[in-house]
């Protein structure tokens, strides 16, 4: 064999040996990277701990603990679980009412749908007072008890209408003599739904009720009419008109005859009113 053909052959030799060394240190370098990255695992045994309790406090459970080299144990533990007054937070809302009205304590609070079923609510130390003399903001507080036994407590503001806004006054037709001034209250159907100590009074003064006793109570432009009735709206009442004519004799003092006077009296009919005058 040549000298040269010696030395190739050594060389391949080296190559071959090379090779394989370098084969056996990949094979390591993977199984050092692959320990390296596999991590260590935990899960529950049994599954998660029931934290959805009763009350608050302790639950326990077992983790298990799994190694990257295949190993494993079991860690018992404890889960704190949070009350709900700590879990949840109510937010305040102003709720309007009539005055007088008693507010409910669930309608202070906006987000009632998003608390837990079954929680309630309460006035502390009794609803607000709403009959008030004055219509604005009364101050509340609400007691929010939720499911666990817990509770809190949260500051509320309840907005309390005017009178005016809560009552409406119905109006009612009042009859009266001829002449005579008629009393405001009178003309208030229902008073007794009304708040105490509520005074009435006419605007402009009382209606003229000394109408009718003279041709002269009939404006020319409108003669149809008795100028009292001009003052009260057409959907009010409706005016009916009737004549008769009356004969009267008299006995003069001078001459001892009798004389006849003839004279046309109109009658009206206007609602409950009623009046005479001469034509």
């Amino acid at each position: 064999m040549s000298k040269d053909k010696q030395t190739r052959t050594n060389q391949n030799q080296q190559s071959k040996q090379w090779t394989m060394e370098q084969y056996q240190k990949q094979e390591t370098a993977l199984a050092m990277w692959t320990a390296y990255h596999r991590k260590t695992t935990f899960e529950w045994k049994d599954g998660a701990p029931n934290t959805a309790v009763g009350q608050p406090g302790e639950v326990s459970g077992t983790v298990i603990v799994r190694y990257p080299d295949g190993t494993s144990e079991e860690v018992p533990v404890k889960v704190n679980v949070k009350g709900q007054a700590d879990t949840y937070k109510p937010e305040p809302t102003v709720q309007t009412v009539d005055n007088g009205a008693v507010p409910e304590a669930r309608n202070s609070i906006g987000n009632v749908d998003s608390l837990p079923p079954k929680t309630t609510f309460e006035w502390k130390d009794g609803a607000p007072n709403t009959a008030v003399g004055q219509p604005g903001e009364v101050s509340g507080t609400v007691i929010v008890r939720y499911p666990d036994g817990t509770s809190e407590e949260v500051p509320v503001k309840v907005n309390v209408k005017g009178q005016a806004d809560t009552y409406k006054p119905e109006p009612t037709v009042q009859t009266v003599d001829n002449g005579a001034v008629p009393e405001a209250r009178n003309s208030i159907g229902n008073v007794d739904s009304l708040p105490p100590k509520t005074t009435f009074e006419w605007k402009d003064g009382a209606p003229n009720t000394a109408v009718g006793t003279t041709r002269r109570s009939i404006r020319n432009s409108d003669r149809s009419l008795p100028r009292w009735h001009k003052r009260r709206s057409s959907s009010e009442s409706q005016c009916q008109r009737t004549s008769r004519h009356v004969q009267t004799r008299t006995n003069s003092p001078n001459s001892g005859q009798w004389s006849s006077t003839r004279s046309k009296k109109q009658h009206w009919q206007c609602g409950q009113l009623t009046t005479e005058n001469n034509v």
